[in-house]
């Protein structure tokens, strides 16, 4: 069960507050502390949200609302209000909700909400209850609820009166949550503005028994190693991890979400995660032409070789060639480039892919030889051929050797190949390879030009130099391992004339200086940060995007009665 499932589950006055916490995410760029609310939180509870101020996330919401343009909604505060918790709440302190042990599919989930009070006792009033010793219970939007007084200054409320009698909110926690969390989620929490920091034992269990809970726990999957499916990959990382850690916060700048893991001292990925990474230098050697999607991702630390590839033994790797590729590349960053010939001449078709390598002559040779090994190979009724061939041309001096390999469907079968799709009529990669001072470039589409801006791309005009890339590059964590971004605007671009086919006229303005989205993973003291940033712009574009088609299709769906004209 997702915090947002048990957040709507919740009755009442909590329910909604609950609701409004797992739903707003707001925060601004500077460093703050963890949220305050945490010191009188126990260590132990399976999960807790927490912001620092209200207040803050109010300016937060509204600039960033402001700079994209979209419709007002409701502040956090203004919804407080609306559920009657207005006088006598600070709005400037930190707050906190916390999911305790107990039944999670009960009508009414095990939360206590810890709320910041100026004046407890004018809190109570406007819910005409008067405030005495111990636990005191009121009417909220027609259902019942109880509250206590809690030292320095807080008010612990909760639907069940049970969870106050045995809850005291002493101070002392702080350390402990930090501890748990470690050094990444600890980022997290300190620069987020709601965050939530759930035990990653509870959070296995809750996950077996609620598989719609993937969707959240997404950017964790990627740290399973030689795990099988994205099920096993992250039970495999729960099992490891002391913590998991969610965070968002926003500005004018644009959107950020964060998800942290710690591991446990003793587990693989916690040696693993004690790597720092430059991905930064690898994008420097790509073309800085308008991209669809870009990354890199840095395993030039042996502990990170060992984990992608499964475990010591190489895991699931398969042939002494490609062991050796794996062992001679210290990364990969690629770019998938726009086809002039649209999405209908393969998505993936004009790639750039870089490998950095201290030995690129066996890492050519390995390249090579698994291209060759490959032919005639069948697989899901899809068959496999691939030629190579040495020398085939050359770019200002440097020779091109050429590649091809073609995935179809076996002869007789008669099923399409999902490569048409992706590459266009080649039905897979078909490019060339050539080896450069520090690595080894590939293309997957014979265009000479593109692999001659990539082998010159190192002494300028890189896409790692790019401004817009770097404008998104400078709101992600620094020492990433791993980073990519996705050109909004290119993506755009080759979408429209495909949707104008299909009878789709989209009218919106996409800037020229639209920046991409962007992504990064960073690991510090055996634990990983994910975070994504998405401009300001790219939400206010998206937004107008998304209306427009969808006022468009709408008015494709109407009833007949409302269209005018004979109803056939």
């Amino acid at each position: 069960m997702s915090m947002s499932m048990i957040a709507r589950r919740a009755s009442g006055c909590l329910g909604a507050f609950a609701a409004l916490f797992c739903s707003l995410a707001a925060a601004t760029t500077a460093r703050a502390d963890i949220p305050a609310a945490l010191d009188r939180v126990p260590a132990g509870v399976m999960a807790v949200i927490a912001v620092p101020s209200l207040e803050r996330m109010d300016r937060n919401v509204s600039s960033l609302i402001t700079a994209t343009g979209m419709p007002q909604i409701s502040t956090p505060t203004q919804m407080m209000r609306m559920a009657g918790f207005g006088e006598g709440v600070d709005m400037t302190r930190s707050a906190a909700i916390m999911l305790m042990a107990g039944h999670m599919d009960a009508a009414v989930p095990p939360a206590v909400l810890l709320l910041p009070v100026s004046d407890y006792g004018a809190m109570l009033g406007a819910f005409g209850a008067q405030a005495g010793a111990g636990v005191t219970s009121f009417n909220a939007a027609g259902e019942q609820m109880h509250a206590k007084r809690i030292d320095g200054g807080y008010a612990a409320v909760s639907p069940m009166r049970e969870l106050l009698d045995g809850f005291d909110g002493a101070e002392g926690n702080l350390a402990a949550h930090a501890i748990r969390i470690g050094a990444s989620g600890a980022e997290v929490a300190s620069t987020s503005d709601i965050v939530l920091i759930a035990d990653a034992e509870s959070l296995a269990a809750i996950m077996a028994a609620q598989p719609g809970m993937m969707g959240m726990m997404g950017p964790l999957a990627g740290l399973g190693g030689g795990a099988g499916d994205i099920e096993g990959m992250l039970q495999g990382v729960l099992s490891e991890a002391s913590a998991i850690v969610m965070g968002t916060r926003a500005s004018a700048r644009g959107m950020h979400v964060d998800v942290a893991a710690q591991f446990k001292r003793d587990s693989s990925r916690f040696e693993a995660f004690s790597a720092r990474g430059d991905t930064g230098r690898l994008l420097r050697n790509l073309p800085g032409d308008p991209f669809l999607v870009a990354f890199a991702i840095d395993t030039s630390d042996p502990r990170i070789k060992t984990m992608l590839a499964g475990g010591e033994g190489g895991g699931q790797m398969a042939g002494a060639a490609m062991t050796t590729m794996f062992d001679k590349a210290d990364g990969q960053a690629g770019a998938i480039y726009p086809n002039p010939a649209g999405l209908l001449g393969g998505i993936f078709a004009r790639g750039v892919y870089y490998y950095p390598s201290k030995d690129p002559a066996a890492l050519m040779v390995a390249y090579r030889q698994i291209i060759e090994e490959m032919d005639g190979t069948v697989a899901d009724q899809l068959q496999t051929t691939t030629s190579y061939r040495e020398g085939a041309a050359e770019v200002e001096g440097t020779k091109l050797d050429a590649y091809s390999m073609r995935i179809a469907a076996v002869p007789g079968v008669g099923m399409p190949s999902p490569m048409a799709m992706l590459y266009g009529p080649a039905q897979g990669p078909n490019g060339h390879m050539a080896r450069a001072e520090h690595g080894i470039y590939a293309t997957t589409s014979p265009d000479t030009a593109l692999m001659g801006r990539a082998l010159r791309s190192s002494r300028g005009g890189s896409l790692g130099e790019a401004a817009m890339v770097n404008q998104v590059s400078e709101m992600l964590p620094k020492n990433r391992i791993a980073e990519a971004y996705i050109g909004v605007k290119p993506i755009i671009d080759q979408a429209m004339p495909f949707l104008a086919m299909m009878g789709q006229q989209v009218n919106v303005q996409v800037p020229q200086d639209l920046p991409p989205v962007g992504m990064s993973a960073v690991s510090e003291g055996g634990g990983v940060r994910f975070t994504a940033f998405v401009p300001a712009p790219v939400i206010k574009t998206s937004v107008e995007f998304a209306q427009n088609l969808g006022g468009m299709m709408g008015g494709m769906g109407q009833p007949r009665q409302n269209r005018g004209g004979p109803a056939f």
